[in-house]
């Protein structure tokens, strides 16, 4: 799985790049940084939370996951968005 910057995420190359391989690399995370990232995706996900994890941190479509959470893929489209366009207020201030 490679990464392809995300053109309704209002963010550069980099910092897309820099959020989907720290999400991808998120067993490996230290305990706070992974506390972080599931408190982030509450925030923007409620109820669905643990759908948008599984679509940051795992290989899988959102296409399954949609199916597997009972929710819509435009759902998770824009909760990722959200996600990403709030993770800088979230970790560093």
């Amino acid at each position: 799985m490679g990464f392809k910057k995300m053109r309704g995420v209002k963010l550069p190359y980099k910092k897309q790049g820099f959020i989907f391989f720290l999400c991808q690399n998120y067993e490996e995370l230290p305990e706070d940084i992974q506390t972080g990232i599931r408190m982030q995706c509450r925030l923007v996900a409620g109820e669905y939370a643990g759908a948008l994890l599984a679509v940051l941190t795992t290989g899988k479509s959102i296409s399954n996951i949609a199916l597997q959470y009972h929710t819509s893929e435009s759902a998770l489209y824009r909760y990722r968005k959200r996600f990403y366009e709030n993770f800088e207020n979230s970790f560093y201030n």
